[in-house]
């Protein structure tokens, strides 16, 4: 929302900022400062997803080999194997996700240790006129809030963005091996499943900026309406307060009267919440697309007797798996857009 002119040079500000300011910049400063003393549990936590990736893999091409060979030639031998290759990446595939728990446990409280010490460490460290410029109310959001969310998607890193992309890339190649022209198919929508979540994405991160400091702004407010309590009631400015409070509320969000309304519909459009949403929603929608046309494509192979049976078994049950690692990923995304908004006011205190 515009509210003068002043806030709108704010934001042609943050659209028009360093252009490392996104979550590229957020990745490359964990991994460069933050992670840096964590490689070792890393490493861990990939070797893990690894294991974790090639189980989910494995799954469809042991169906496809179970239709297609084992039935098919009525071989019990070859069903005892199939039944004992399970076993093992079964065993295999819990101690990895035993394993990654623990190491992630672990890492995630030592990070979220070194992060609040050294948060509390700069505020000790800063001249005396800067601290005296800084609202407390300011400053407890932003150690309670925003240097948590830090926190949480830094824990997060490896484990979840690397699963998404290692499991996109291990389907598409699972996918050329059942069928190249299925593969092909959908290799060619995959690049869709981004691109529009990136515009919603990168609209997203400059409302971010804008939300968070409007919200440290009446987490303040509260803060020093609490602080100065006695004085109110003394003087009978309860209802003042209250007053100035509610229009402070309404200059961070203007709520329509009707829903439904056209300004409700312009408002919210533009509103950070809604385009947070809005990256998971449209990779959902255009996820709905290519199941339906590889469903498609895969039945009329399937009857034209260009594809065997087994092998559509598996394409469909990886063709669920695309839409989860990119929908995934772009919750994951999502997240960093909002720690990346934080990481920045950290940094200033850190700085």
């Amino acid at each position: 929302m515009k509210t003068g002119d002043g806030k709108t040079q704010t934001g042609k500000q943050a659209q028009g900022g360093n252009k490392d300011s996104g979550v590229f910049y957020f990745i490359q400063k964990g991994f460069s400062d933050y992670l840096r003393p964590y490689m070792r549990e890393q490493m861990v936590i990939l070797f893990t997803v690894i294991a974790l990736v090639s189980f989910e893999i494995s799954l469809p091409l042991s169906l496809k080999y179970l239709i297609d060979t084992v039935l098919v030639e009525r071989s019990l031998e070859l069903l005892v194997q199939l039944l004992l290759f399970l076993l093992v990446i079964v065993v295999i595939a819990a101690f990895a996700h035993w394993w990654q728990t623990h190491v992630s446990i672990h890492f995630g409280d030592a990070l979220s240790k070194d992060l609040r010490k050294k948060f509390f460490v700069s505020i000790q460290n800063l001249p005396t006129r800067e601290l005296d410029n800084m609202q407390p109310g300011a400053l407890m959001s932003l150690f309670t809030k925003e240097l948590n969310r830090v926190i949480a998607a830094y824990a997060k890193l490896t484990q979840e963005g690397s699963r998404s992309v290692i499991r996109l890339a291990a389907i598409l190649v699972t996918l050329f091996i059942l069928n190249w022209k299925i593969g092909l198919v959908v290799s060619v929508f995959v690049p869709l499943l981004f691109l529009i979540p990136n515009r919603f994405l990168k609209r997203a991160i400059f409302a971010g900026r804008q939300n968070a400091k409007e919200k440290s702004q009446m987490d303040s407010a509260l803060q020093d309406n609490i602080a100065t309590q006695s004085l109110i009631r003394a003087f009978g400015l309860s209802k003042k307060a209250s007053e100035q409070f509610s229009r402070d509320i309404l200059q961070i969000e203007v709520q329509p009267v009707a829903y439904n309304s056209r300004q409700a519909i312009s408002e919210t459009a533009g509103s950070f919440r809604f385009l947070q949403q809005m990256v998971s929603v449209s990779a959902n929608i255009q996820q709905y697309l290519i199941n339906a046309l590889v469903i498609a494509v895969g039945g009329y192979m399937v009857f034209n007797g260009t594809l065997t049976l087994g092998s559509f078994s598996g394409v469909i049950l990886l063709i669920p798996k695309v839409g989860n690692s990119t929908v995934g990923l772009s919750s994951f995304l999502r997240s960093l857009v909002q720690a990346t908004n934080g990481l920045h006011r950290v940094e200033k205190l850190f700085d």
